[in-house]
């Protein structure tokens, strides 16, 4: 490893202003829902800091000052198989729990309920960077690579599938592929492994007539029920819509009263657009983007693989989930429940996103860029 240097603060920067920024956004996003559910406009702020940025912050101050991202190689088999028996534990009676018709979470008593896929998908780029680079060690044979991409990929899609997780699954699946890609392996390799990816993620989709439901709706509109599965695009359509250059205004937005469903979770891109308008869209983009292009600098400018492979990956899952999140509330594609990074409501991402940005954060101490 080269010797340490400052940190790359123009990212850290970056990570502070979407993090504070997502607060304000949600604040104004749950107004309206925290009342209505709740009886206090701040409910959901409160929580999101309490569950979210605090120890979000203290993990990122672990892995950016205290730990150095090496000596985390050592533990991602162990994070991994964490993950997965968390992930695996939502089935069980008692300790299970059922939200929206979803078995997702783990419920700790009454203080709190966490989302273990949430830590299982970063547990997975842990690992698979450390795979990688012990990989570009040997002599490689890209047909066994990418078979042992493919059977490590299947264990982690596998536990989504039976949380009926697609979202989850298709942001984890692009992650992990823009991180083979990475590794050198032939471009035929390359173009065998997204045939048999597409194939795999067509059969999860039409696995589940809902998630068929959601596709007819995305692919003809018109002919979709627009009090079912049409609803929801429908509003935060007329939400973005209705934004135009300015947008209505801070704290102004109509569809949070009870027009767009998930208004705090996977809409509330919908919200920023109404409220803020293009100029306040195009910010939001201008700081991810910049925030995305500083962290792949970072990845270039590592001085050993795992660092490289770590950074991408970590990069490429959050970029993988925003695109994904804006594409679908626009419109563009079919709706998959994936939150927005840093904005949407939900302490245990949030807290694990921070950390992740902590690990970047740290790598960039000994990057060459």
């Amino acid at each position: 490893m080269t010797h340490e240097h400052s940190p790359n603060y123009f990212f850290i920067v970056l990570f502070f202003t979407l993090v504070v920024a997502g607060l304000f956004i949600l604040y104004s996003s749950s107004l309206a829902e925290g009342i209505d559910n709740f009886g206090s406009s701040t409910y959901y702020l409160f929580h999101q800091i309490g569950y979210g940025i605090l120890p979000g912050l203290l993990g990122f101050y672990i892995f950016f000052k205290l730990v150095p991202y090496q000596f985390l190689r050592k533990f991602t088999l162990i994070f991994l198989v964490i993950s997965l028996a968390l992930s695996l534990l939502v089935f069980v009676p008692q300790i299970g729990l059922t939200l929206r018709g979803a078995t997702r979470w783990l419920s700790v008593g009454s203080l709190f309920s966490f989302q273990p896929a949430e830590m299982l998908k970063f547990a997975m780029v842990f690992y698979f960077a450390a795979w990688l680079d012990s990989w570009s060690k040997k002599s490689k044979n890209s047909f066994q690579e990418t078979v042992m991409f493919l059977s490590l990929l299947s264990v982690g899609v596998g536990v989504l599938f039976l949380q009926n997780d697609l979202g989850t699954a298709l942001v984890l699946s692009g992650a992990l592929f823009l991180m083979y890609i990475l590794s050198g392996v032939p471009w035929k390799y390359i173009g065998i492994l997204f045939l048999i990816l597409l194939v795999m993620g067509s059969a999860f989709l039409i696995s589940d007539e809902y998630r068929v439901q959601r596709l007819l709706t995305f692919l003809d509109h018109s002919s979709s029920d627009i009090q079912s599965t049409g609803y929801q695009i429908r509003q935060a359509l007329i939400a973005i819509g209705s934004g135009g250059l300015w947008g209505v205004g801070f704290g102004q937005s109509r569809q949070k009263f009870a027009y767009l469903p998930e208004s705090t979770g996977d809409s509330i891109f919908a919200i920023l657009a109404e409220e803020l308008g293009f100029v306040g869209v195009l910010g939001i983009f201008t700081i991810f983007i910049l925030f995305i292009w500083s962290g792949i600098k970072i990845a270039k400018g590592a001085p050993d693989y795992f660092g490289k492979f770590l950074t991408a990956g970590l990069i490429f899952l959050i970029s993988t989930q925003f695109f994904l999140n804006v594409s679908a509330i626009s419109g563009f594609l079919p709706l998959t429940g994936v939150p927005l990074p840093f904005i949407s409501y939900g302490g245990t991402f949030l807290a694990i996103l921070m950390s992740a940005c902590g690990v970047i954060a740290n790598v960039s101490k000994y990057s060459n860029n």
